[in-house]
Formats: structure tokens, C-alpha cells, sequence
């Protein structure tokens, strides 16, 4: 059964800008999140917006950030091709999805009830859930009408105020229809995203294929059933066919013309909903599409053989074969190499070291991140060899993670020898061992993390060496010391990270620190956030 939830793969780090070729950040991702070119085209589509048109207030940062993103992401499909932007709204599903799945937050995109101001700029929703609205709409409605509507929203609101009404108005005068229904669902009232349920029989009897899609997301105020079209490919001996259907209800039964038995069926062709799918196909028709079809389906195919089919025989062979052919699009081959960390075993262990010498340095990044899930010497040895020797630096330090995840012998050892290298960008290599040494919880590494907090190292370094401490030694009196100290320090988000660490430790004499800092702090975001430890701490009863 396909699903596209979170990856399992993620860290909590997330450096810096792209990197220039062979050097760069410890990315602790198989990819970033955005490219160097992206954060410039984001920058300036932002400032362009800020300056021509800006939010009425605060509840509709969406309109300014959500539509920099979408512009960036435009722009990278029109400098890399259509592929690129597939991918990376393929990228920004997961993540937000991730998100939604790991903390169970959801809001709209207009909001009125932030905590902090730090909290309207949710990067997950934001930032990525609002550019892939956007997407939505447009595949929705059709590049030209939204362009066309867009262009005259902007020159008739030109150096004023607006919101989300605005927007609403501009569309639905446009393009003659009430699209109440979407921006009620996606924009104003809607936090969540669907979740569906697909299955589909062949009818010989009437040659058509019988569709249900079933709703099976909670049914809240926020989160109920969702009206939309969705694009359904039927693919068959003879080529393809695409049907629009309406999705309407809890669940949506629909009959397409099928002359003859579907070699697959693809639900929401494309991948434009913003949603999370279980479809139940077999590993066969999985296989297809993962050689047959387009981008797209390709992505959600790799994922699904590795969730739903890790044992057989024929999951690693052809995700191996995916990986390993130059020829395939270097984002599936990112995520063929992570799929097969997802399915493990020797076999899939041996495709990636077969990979690990990949000219493409993001497929190799992506192969380091995956090695750490198949805990056998020759993944071992491969990880080692990559650190050693690979001059793209990322690389390198992703493997130094996936070695302290698989808690060899002598990766302790070996990552704190790695704390010695300069690095030609970021601190990649230093950031990379700190991350490493950190899943191994040993109370001997505590004085590394220590030095690693001094001020001056980077923000990043100083933040890692905290979550290595607090993993190694919890009840160091010495590292809540420490906290108290950084939650004072000149740096605001190690500021930020020494609260949220602080209240974590639920030591009661922390109460009144955290207390008298959120009173006195004036930075909003502090006080909140040292209130929120506070409240955290509290919220356990003393004996």
C-alpha cells in the first residue's frame, strides 16, 4: 500500500545555502531544502512582493513568503526543467508532511492566533505548504488564467495593503468561478490536508475500471472532506488516458473507459495535491510504474515498492537498477538510494557501496545518508572511505552521521579524529562528527560536546554539541549550567535553543529562571519561549 508519510531519514539540522561544487554544509537531508539559486531567487521574489505588495497584517505573511517560495520554485523549473520543480514539490510534500506527522500541528494559512512572531514563519507550512497551494491553484485553473490574474492582482493592488480576500477576489473575477471552496479549504479556515484511500477493479464485462477514493483523514473542524478534481491516469498495452475526476464526500466512486486490463492506475497524476495517498496495487503493477511512467508517479512507485514490499527479491533489484542508471533523473536516483535504506539487507547494502563512487556528489550524499540504515561492515567500510576521501564536503559529513548512527566498532574513535579537520565551507566535517558522535549517548564525549559550546564556534556547532551533551549525560548538573548560561548568550537562536533545551531537562529550579526571563525579555519570541519551558517543567507533578 502506497503512502507518502514521513521519511524516517530527516535530522533536526538544516545548514546554509547550497553549496559551491565539491565543498558545503554537513546537509543532514539526502538534499537541502533550498538551493544557493534558490534562496537568491526566494530573496528577491520576497522583496519584490514586500515592496510592491504587502500583507494587510500580519495573520497574511502567507501572501508575501508563500508566494517568494512559489517563485523560487518557478524559477528553478524554468533554469533545470519541468523535472526539477516536479521533484522539488515532491521534496516540500514530504517535509511538510513530516512535519504535520511528527508534531501534529496544522493551522491555515491565514492565521490570527500566533504565540510569537517567529511562529507565523513555520517553515514546513509557511513556506513550503503555501508554494504548494499555490502549485494547486495553478494546476487547477490553468497557467494562463493564473499568470493573467496574478499580473492584474498585483498592478490593482500596487503599494497597498492586502489579504487573502483580495487574492479570493481577483481569481474568482478573473476567471468567472466561485472558488470559495478552495480558498475556504487550503487558505482561510482548512489546516490539514487529505488522506486517501485508492483502490480500483477492471470490469471487462463494461471495459472500464471502477475507481473508489475514500477520505480517511479526521474528520475535525479543520480537517473534514475535502472537494477537489484529481487527475487519474489509466495506463495501458497501448498507451495512456487521463480522467478528471470530482472528488466530492467522504468517499468517491467514479467508472473510466478501459478497453483493456490497466497495466497500472496512477491517482493524482502529476502530484499536485497536497495530501498523503494509500494506494493498494501490487508489487507488480508498483514495478511498472516505477520503469514506465513519468516523474512523478516514479517517486511515489520507489517509495511505495520500499514500504509496502522491502522483502521481495525484485523491490532491490529494480530500485538498485534505478539508482545505478545515469540516465534517470538524479532526484529518483536520490530517492531509489534512500529507498533502499528503507528496505535494507545485504543486497540493498551492496547497490548503495556500488553507488557510493557515483560521479553525481548529490547521489552520493543521498547514498551516505542511506548507508546508515544497513549496519554491516561493508557499509562500514564504505562510510569510512567517504569521509576520508570525498571532497565534496557534504558528503562527506552526511556519512559521518550515518557512521555514528550505526554505532560501529571504533566510529567513536574515528568521528572524534574527524573534529580536528577544517573545513573549506560551513564546518561541514566538524558539524558532521558532532552529529555522528551524538547517536552514540556515551558519557565520555561529554568534554568534547563542552568545548564545542564555547562561543567561538559557530551557532550550528554550538547547537549540535548541546544535543550531543544532552543525549550523552541528561543529568550533568554541569550542562544545565551551561543552558542557563546560553540563555543569556549574545547569539538569539542559540538563545532560542538553550530555553527549549532547558525546559527539556524538567529541573524544577529552572521554573523561576525561565519565569523571570519571559518577563523580562524584551524579544517576543524569547519570552515566549522561555515561558512555554517553564510551562513545559510544570506541567509535571512533584511527588
Amino acid at each position: 500500500m502506497e503512502t507518502t508519510t514521513a521519511t524516517g531519514f530527516s535530522e533536526s539540522h538544516l545548514h546554509g545555502p547550497e553549496d559551491p561544487p565539491d565543498s558545503g554544509p554537513a546537509y543532514t537531508e539526502p538534499y537541502p531544502t533550498w538551493s544557493y539559486e534558490d534562496t537568491i531567487a526566494h530573496e528577491l521574489a520576497h522583496h519584490w512582493f514586500g515592496d510592491l505588495v504587502t500583507c494587510r497584517s500580519l495573520a497574511s505573511i502567507w501572501l508575501n513568503e508563500s508566494f517568494a517560495t512559489f517563485s523560487h520554485t518557478l524559477w528553478n523549473g524554468h533554469a533545470h526543467g519541468e523535472d526539477d520543480l516536479t521533484y522539488q514539490r515532491w521534496r516540500y510534500l514530504n517535509k511538510y508532511l513530516d512535519y504535520v506527522q511528527s508534531t501534529g500541528m496544522v493551522r491555515p494559512m491565514e492565521y490570527f492566533k500566533y504565540r510569537s512572531p517567529d511562529d507565523m514563519y513555520q517553515t514546513e507550512t509557511t513556506y513550503l505548504k503555501g508554494s504548494l497551494v499555490l502549485h494547486m491553484l495553478r494546476h487547477f485553473i490553468g497557467d494562463a488564467d493564473f499568470f493573467r490574474t496574478f499580473e492584474g492582482y498585483l498592478h490593482r493592488n500596487e503599494y497597498g495593503n492586502v489579504d487573502s480576500a483580495d487574492l479570493k477576489e481577483a481569481f474568482q473575477t478573473q476567471i468567472g468561478r466561485n472558488l470559495s471552496w478552495f480558498f475556504d479549504d487550503w487558505i482561510t479556515e482548512g489546516g490539514g490536508h487529505p488522506v486517501f484511500q485508492v483502490s480500483y477493479a477492471w470490469v471487462p464485462e463494461r471495459r472500464q475500471v471502477d475507481l473508489t477514493v475514500q477520505q480517511v483523514q479526521a474528520d475535525l473542524p479543520f480537517e473534514n472532506d475535502f472537494s477537489l478534481p484529481v487527475d487519474v491516469e489509466i495506463l495501458g498495452p497501448s498507451g495512456s488516458s487521463v480522467h478528471k475526476v470530482e472528488l466530492k464526500g467522504w468517499s468517491t466512486r467514479a467508472s473510466l473507459p478501459a478497453d483493456t486490463r490497466p497495466r497500472a492506475v496512477v491517482f493524482d497524476k502529476g502530484n499536485w495535491l497536497i495530501c498523503e495517498i494509500k494506494f493498494e496495487r501490487s508489487a507488480d503493477e508498483t514495478v511498472y510504474l516505477l520503469e514506465k511512467a513519468d516523474l512523478a508517479a516514479r517517486l511515489r512507485a520507489a517509495r511505495q515498492l520500499a514500504e509496502d514490499y522491502p522483502r521481495r527479491p525484485e523491490t532491490v533489484r529494480t530500485l538498485a537498477r534505478v539508482l545505478g542508471d545515469a540516465r534517470n533523473h538524479w532526484g529518483l536516483r536520490q530517492e531509489a538510494a534512500m529507498d533502499l535504506g528503507r528496505a535494507g539487507g545485504a543486497e540493498a547494502g551492496k547497490a548503495l557501496v556500488l553507488a557510493s563512487t557515483d560521479p553525481d556528489r548529490r547521489v552520493r550524499r543521498a547514498v551516505a545518508i542511506a548507508l546508515g540504515f544497513v549496519a554491516d561492515g561493508e557499509s562500514a567500510a564504505a562510510l569510512r572511505k567517504l569521509i576520508e576521501t570525498d571532497r565534496a564536503e557534504d558528503v562527506a559529513a552526511a556519512a559521518e552521521i550515518s557512521l555514528g548512527r550505526m554505532r560501529g566498532e571504533g566510529a567513536k574513535d574515528f568521528l572524534l579524529r574527524q573534529l580536528s579537520r577544517d573545513s573549506r565551507y560551513w564546518s561541514s566535517i566538524r558539524l558532521g562528527a558532532l552529529l555522528g558522535l551524538t547517536y552514540l549517548k556515551d558519557p565520555s564525549l561529554v568534554p568534547a560536546f563542552r568545548s564545542y559550546t564555547d562561543s567561538r564556534w559557530e551557532a550550528d556547532l554550538r547547537s549540535a554539541a548541546l544535543d550531543g551533551w544532552l543525549a550523552a549525560a541528561p543529568e550533568d548538573p554541569e550542562l544545565a549550567r551551561r543552558l542557563r548560561e546560553l540563555a543569556r548568550d549574545r547569539n538569539r537562536q542559540g538563545r532560542l535553543d538553550a530555553i527549549e533545551k532547558l525546559g527539556s531537562l524538567h529541573l524544577s529550579a529552572d521554573v523561576k529562571f525561565l519565569s523571570d526571563l519571559a518577563e523580562a525579555d524584551p524579544d517576543p519570541d524569547i519570552s515566549e519561549k522561555a515561558r512555554a519551558a517553564a510551562e513545559e517543567i510544570q506541567s509535571f507533578p512533584k511527588k
